[in-house]
């Protein structure tokens, strides 16, 4: 069922499926023993001579601890998906089988001469009425379908193709055809099911393919500034909750409008792809957020990182450019890049914007002081105007 759909997407659309069949099955747990009340017991009454009140009490009561064990299947499977243990579905699967398959043992009984023949003509009918809804409920899964038609009407047709009554040889030949009905209705249910749930998932591919694209730079591939101001802002708030430091830096290529100017747009995007390259080499944690904001400046999220070292990277960070020449089509240039960083720690509260103007303070101080260096930016703990730190 999973073949037509994303790697990424399976172990959700496999979640959605037992949730589906989760909820399916619930009916199933109480159904023969209602049916048994409301149905078979009223029946009983009508006749002339009914079966004993003592034996359909006994086998309301079996039914009962039937729906019991029906219930503890279904809450095991539940459970242990939600665990990721993956024992299986089989605890749900027999249950289920020991439901149908009570059921069709009492057929069996409605033989000449047993203490159900009376009961003959609306246990067929019921059986036949349960075998529809169950069909219909559980057909997403084709493994129960086999187990649960073979259960409930195997003896109901066993029964009635041995009775001695000739006229009910008819009705086992209708039962079989019945079977073979369902059997063929399930599998269109089942197919139909498949397709609708990989449908749902390529379409969630599909957008989440969308919301990458619409999240990243197409020239330099890292994330953009939608990206980044989200993911910011959700920093915050792991930040103001946990009290754990937070720093962001932001890095302007410095004179990058002469390099435009001088060596040509080509020239320009390749060297904000350089320093894109340069920036996601130094900052790789998976907790690390490296963005391009807009023209030639980009942002960096660190969390978790102390407020020193997050000083030293940006400093290496710097250095690199400094000490490195960028070449391309046989032209070669030293880029420098200024760096301005805020730094937040336990006591401060802030919000995105504040966070912004702080770094872009630090930035602007940077640059105003003869680019090519980092600048720090460290508000007090009880959010008083900044000071200012230089490297």
């Amino acid at each position: 069922m999973l073949e037509g759909i994303p790697p990424d997407l399976r172990s959700e659309a496999r979640q959605h499926f037992y949730s589906s069949l989760d909820a399916r099955s619930k009916p199933g747990v109480v159904i023969y023993w209602i049916t048994w009340a409301l149905v078979v017991i009223p029946y009983n009454l009508t006749l002339s001579e009914p079966v004993s009140w003592d034996i359909m009490m006994y086998i309301w009561v079996g039914l009962g601890v039937v729906s019991v064990l029906r219930y503890i299947g279904l809450s095991i499977v539940r459970r242990d998906f939600s665990r990721q243990r993956r024992l299986g579905d089989w605890p749900s699967s027999v249950t289920m089988m020991i439901c149908s398959g009570s059921w069709g043992l009492l057929t069996i009984f409605t033989w000449p001469g047993l203490i159900l023949e009376p009961l003959q003509p609306v246990l067929i009918i019921t059986t036949a009425g349960l075998c529809a809804g169950g069909v219909a409920a559980l057909s997403i899964a084709r493994a129960y379908i086999v187990g649960f038609i073979l259960t409930l009407l195997g003896p109901c047709v066993l029964t009635l193709a041995l009775h001695p009554d000739p006229s009910t040889k008819a009705l086992s030949l209708a039962f079989l055809f019945f079977a073979l009905g369902m059997f063929w209705f399930s599998r269109i249910q089942s197919k139909q099911f498949e397709e609708a749930i990989t449908a749902t998932f390529l379409l969630k591919a599909q957008a989440n393919e969308l919301s990458e694209i619409t999240m990243q730079d197409s020239l330099t591939g890292l994330k953009n500034r939608r990206f980044f101001e989200a993911r910011l802002r959700q920093e915050l708030k792991s930040f103001n909750r946990s009290g754990k430091t937070l720093n962001l830096l932001l890095v302007d290529v410095d004179h990058f409008k002469q390099v435009n100017d001088r060596y040509g747009h080509q020239f320009g995007d390749e060297c904000l792809r350089r320093v894109a390259h340069v920036l996601s080499d130094h900052f790789q944690r998976e907790t690390d957020t490296v963005a391009r904001i807009g023209g030639e400046e980009f942002a960096i999220v660190l969390s978790n990182t102390d407020r020193a070292v997050a000083v030293r990277m940006a400093e290496e960070v710097r250095q690199e450019f400094e000490y490195s020449a960028f070449s391309f089509s046989g032209q070669s240039l030293k880029v420098t890049v200024s760096i301005g960083l805020a730094s937040l720690s336990v006591g401060t509260m802030m919000t995105s914007p504040e966070l912004i103007k702080l770094a872009d303070m630090a930035l602007y101080k940077a640059k105003h002081n003869g680019r090519n260096r980092v600048e720090l930016t460290v508000p007090d703990a009880t959010d008083a105007p900044q000071h200012q730190i230089e490297i």
